[in-house]
Formats: C-alpha cells, structure tokens, sequence
C-alpha cells in the first residue's frame, strides 16, 4: 500500500481520509507501506516503528524536514526515530536550526533507537545556524544493527563556542555516549563536511567507500583576532575512529581533507585505508587509541603541504603482535621547515620501540633536504 501526503492535506489512498499532520500519516503505516510525501517543510516529530517500509520524499530541497532545537532542555523538535526493521528513506532534506549556546548530546536530529537494517538513500542533513558544542545528526543507539549511507551529503558546521574549538565539538554520526553501541555502517559516494568530528566513536564493522570527508570553510562567529591569537586555521575535520577496538572498518577511494588538525584518529582492530587522498593540518593518519592489531595503509596519496606528520605512531600504540603494512603510498609535498614554527616535519614518525616498514613509496616535489622519517622506520 503507498500513501501520499502533502503539507496541506494528508491523504490514506485506500480511504481518501485526510489526515491532520506527517506524524499522523506515520501511524498509519503498516509493512510493506511506503509513504510518499510530497514537497513542503514539515516540523513534527516523527516516529517510525513500522518495519518493511519506505519513506519517499519529492527530492532533496523539495521534502525538507526541519528540526529546531530548544536550548531550555536541549531537545529536538521535529526530530525523527526509527525503532523498526529494514526502513528506508530516500530524497529527504533533513535540517536542524537553533538559536543559544547548546551542550548536550540530546541535540539530535536523526535517532536509530532499535531495529536493524537501516537505509538513507539520495538524502542530505544540515544542521544550520546557532552555537553547537555537541551533538549528532545521526545518533545511533541501536546495538547490532546495520546503518547503510549512500549518495547522501551530511553538514554540519560550527563546533560551538571559540573556547571549545580545539577539543569539544559536534559530530556528524555518532553512537551511545559511553561509546559501547555496536552496529555496522557503511557509506558510499557520500560528502562529510564538518567543523567537528566526522564520525565519532566507529561502528564495530564500518565501510566507507568513495566518499569526501572535508572542512568547512568558513565560520562566521569565530573572529580574525582569535583565529590569529591561537593559530587556528578555521578549515577542520576530526576523522575520529577511536574509544576502544573496532573489529574492521575500511576507506576505499575516499577524499579526507583537514587543514586545521589531524585527519584521521585511528584505534585498536583491523583498520584499511586503501586508494584514498589525505590531507591534514598537523596528522594525516594517527594511531594515538589504545594498540594497532592490524593496520593497512596502501595506494594512498598523502598530501604533506600542511602536516607535520604524514603517519605518526604514538608511544605504546604498537606491540609485539600489532602487524602494519604500509605499501606503494605517495607522499607528496613534504618539506624542510627548519627555522620555522613547525620545524618538525615526517612522513613516518614512529615513538614506539617496534619496528615499521615502508615499503615502494613515492616521493613526489619532496625535499631533499626534509628528513622523511623518524623512529624505528626502515624504507624498503
């Protein structure tokens, strides 16, 4: 049975009754249903506990969604919920708006409470205006479930107050606040763009395949004599996957982008990084979470025009058992920065006292002169 709903009447198809909001169209849904709503801004929210069904928008900036967060109790309005199995959304705009200083968690826009088998297909989230120092687009607090991201851009700017700016910040996708929920996810031809965390606290298994994780160029609020005041390079990414071990999660043809920090935040498990480019204003790769069991770096360019480190190993990041392939990488534009600020600057930096071998690398408009590893790094 498919629905169709419209913003200034709501119909059922089989009874041509109407009915008074989208919230209430939704508990009209049964499995199998879909619901398409046609173009307009709704604000309810919205519960989804059906399982089998399709929630079908007009296309992106048509059926926009919009959420509003109220600063008194941190709560969102017009948020959405899903507690089912196998729902699907498809060419949605989701937006959150709001107004004050926000701190909490509980700013949400797009909840995963229980069910498995979750699709966001050809949608975008946006959170827009407001100071945010956390908080997630997509929550997911779903323990075993899949979450399946594709064809979909996720924004959300500005990581709250400027005294917040290099520590607490909102994430794009996130789990349970204690960092325990397990689930899959996987995205794919997807866009990422933050001034926070990309994904914060990794899905136990987790794919991201063809997809840009970027900064945002430009927030307004933080002013120049700030900026200047604690070098802060406003372009920022924090590509964190960490707070203990993932079983396996893998970059296959991403775009990673960070000019202010570092660009990807790794933790215990089996990690890929595999055909990616990476940029990063200080790491673009880090092991700095508990210990490597397995991490594999291949193919990859590594953009060093800003970094200091290409790959840094923090101390006891490695052990006797962790295994590191890193292979038939670029790194591209490492230079010699003695005399400056940053006059520490590698393509390999390893703390720890167990061994890394670099193996058919290519040194593309390197300095001579830069020193391209140190540690226990041998280049083969």
């Amino acid at each position: 049975m498919a629905f169709r709903c419209g913003e200034q009447q709501l119909c059922r198809r089989d009874r041509r009754r109407k009915i008074g909001s989208l919230a209430t169209a939704l508990n009209y849904l049964s499995y199998g249903d879909t619901l398409n709503i046609s173009a307009g801004t709704y604000t309810d929210n919205l519960t989804i506990d059906a399982s089998n069904v399709t929630i079908q928008g007009a296309g992106k900036g048509e059926t926009i969604i919009a959420g509003s967060l109220n600063s008194d109790d941190y709560t969102t309005e017009g948020k959405v919920t899903v507690s089912a199995n196998n729902v699907t959304f498809k060419d949605i705009t989701f937006e959150q708006a709001y107004e004050g200083q926000v701190y909490s968690v509980g700013s949400t826009l797009f909840c995963v409470e229980s069910g498995d088998n979750l699709v966001i297909d050809n949608c975008e989230f946006n959170r827009i205006a407001g100071y945010l120092e956390r908080g997630y687009l997509v929550y997911i607090t779903s323990a075993g479930c899949k979450v399946t991201i594709t064809n979909t851009e996720m924004v959300a700017p500005v990581p709250g107050d400027a005294s917040y700016i290099n520590s607490v910040s909102p994430s794009v996708i996130g789990d349970s606040a204690d960092g325990t929920t397990d689930y899959v996810l996987e995205m794919e031809n997807c866009i990422v763009a933050t001034n926070g965390f990309g994904i914060f606290r990794a899905a136990d298994n987790a794919a991201f395949t063809n997809t840009t994780f970027t900064g945002l160029d430009e927030v307004a609020w933080i002013d120049d004599e700030f900026k200047e005041a604690n070098d802060i390079r406003v372009t920022t990414l924090y590509m964190a996957l960490n707070d203990g071990a993932v079983e396996n999660v893998t970059f296959d043809g991403c775009f990673i982008e960070n000019t202010r920090s570092w660009g990807m935040l790794i933790a215990e498990g089996n990690i890929t990084v595999n055909n990616c480019y990476i940029r990063s204003g200080s790491r673009a790769i880090s092991a700095s979470y508990g210990t490597v069991t397995n991490l594999t770096i291949t193919n990859n360019i590594i953009d060093l025009s800003d970094s200091s480190y290409g790959i840094k190993f923090d101390e006891n990041s490695l052990d006797a058992s962790s295994e590191v392939t890193i292979d038939g990488n670029t790194f591209a534009n490492l230079w010699d920065r003695a005399g400056t600020d940053y006059d520490d600057e590698y393509a390999v930096s390893n703390l720890t006292e167990i061994a890394v071998t670099v193996t058919n690398s290519i040194w593309d408009n390197c300095d001579e002169t830069a020193d391209k590893t140190v540690g226990v790094v041998t280049l083969s």
